[in-house]
Order: structure tokens, then sequence, then C-alpha cells
């Protein structure tokens, strides 16, 4: 869990020429040419708006109740805890809906995030699995896709690769598979059907973050700041997202 993180004081300390502000954001007053903070205001020439993104469920009803998303290291943490709890409770449980259902986990998306997030996940199947001296097979992972194909962000013959690898690892592929409802212990499909569940990761797209609609620039679909093709604003030259 610390791998990931590291200290940006630490990082920059020995650069005299950076340094680091933790402070909220409020806005940027470009007739001024500065970045107005909650404590104070930073002059500048340049500004870099590196604020990310945020979780798209597009209103998907349970989602944010009962599903994971991937935005924050917290959040990565929090998935964590609850599989480690939810194959626990699976090892223990004798019902075999309720064992399948705690057995289960659900990626929603098939890009690059979704992806990653289930071959981490099945990498870590055999370790959960002899901690709770289950049967690895009985750890189910299921990668669910709205569109006909997988990883449309790749060459086709690549993602057909992807697909075949992941299915030889035993992770079941699931494409033209909308979801319209996540519950606690299932989710609502498309086709109106449903599919056993206790955890379902939702990776199936991104938005602005809320605060970017605080700098007064140009926002397009999912309100994304507008930006010309060398990721320069549209409305400020001196501003870069």
């Amino acid at each position: 869990e610390d791998a990931i993180q590291y200290d940006l004081q630490r990082l920059f300390n020995r650069r005299k020429n950076v340094k680091v502000v933790t402070d909220n954001v409020t806005g940027i007053d470009r007739d001024k040419k500065e970045v107005v903070t909650e404590n104070g205001s930073f002059p500048y020439d340049y500004v870099i708006l590196g604020i990310g993104s945020q979780p798209n469920d597009f209103g998907t009803p349970g989602v944010a109740e009962h599903g994971f998303t991937l935005g924050k290291w917290e959040d990565a943490i929090r998935l964590k805890r609850h599989i480690e709890d939810v194959v626990r409770r699976g090892s223990e449980e004798h019902d075999p809906a309720k064992r399948k259902a705690l057995l289960s986990i659900v990626i929603v998306g098939s890009g690059f995030t979704g992806t990653e997030t289930i071959g981490e996940l099945r990498d870590w199947r055999d370790t959960l699995a002899k901690q709770y001296k289950l049967d690895p097979n009985e750890i189910q992972f299921s990668l669910m896709e709205m569109a006909p194909t997988i990883m449309n962000m790749l060459d086709r013959s690549d993602a057909d690769k992807a697909e075949r690898y992941m299915e030889k690892r035993g992770i079941k592929v699931m494409k033209n598979t909308g979801v319209v409802g996540v519950h606690e212990d299932h989710v609502d499909l498309k086709d109106g059907s449903t599919f056993p569940t206790c955890t379902l990761v939702w990776t199936a797209g991104v938005k602005a973050t809320d605060q970017a609609k605080d700098f007064g620039l140009k926002q397009g679909r999912a309100g994304r700041i507008l930006v010309k093709n060398n990721m320069e604003s549209q409305d400020d030259p001196s501003i870069y997202v």
C-alpha cells in the first residue's frame, strides 16, 4: 500500500526552484494572472491544470451505494478491505446462492482501468484462496462490457489477444452486457436478467471533476475542459490542461 504513495515534500526537498504548497485552489484570476487558494494567491506566467477526473456512473442506480470506483488511493484500499471481507465470509457461507454472490467479483468496463484491475485481482486469487482455505476456482471474476468488443482503445488484434489471455486465466468476459442497476448481492442487466455478486467495481467511464467549472474555461462533454491539439486551453494561451 505504501509503495504507491510518495511524499512530495521529500521528492522536491533539494529542488531550490520548486515550492510544494498544500492548499485548496478556489479559482484562477486570469486578469491578474494569479492562482487563488483558500489561504492566498500565487502569480503565474503559465498554469497547468492537472486536477484529474472522477468516475462517471451515468446515473446508474445503486453504483454509489453498492459499487466501488477507483478514483483515489482511498478507493483502492476500501476495495481491498472489502474483497478480503467477502472472501472470508464466502469461505464460511453454506448457502450456495449466498456463497456464489460473495465469491463473485465483477468489473464493469473494459478500458485500461477495468482490465488492469481484473488482472491484478486475478493474480491475487490464489493467495486469497490459500488464506481462507478455498478452492481457487470458487473465486470467480467477470468483466462486463456493453459494447460487442472489449478494450476498444487498442488495435483489434491486440485486444483479441488480451481477451484470449483473460479467458485462459479463467476470467469470464461478458460482451454486449449492460448493467442497469446495482444491489447489495446482485446486479440488474440490460437484458432483464440478474447476476449474483457482492462486489461490483465500476470502471465504465470518467468525467471532469466538479472543480473544473470553477476556472471559467469552456467545457465539453462530461464537463471536460476544451483544449487545442497542444493541450492549451481554447480560452487562454497561458493555461494548459
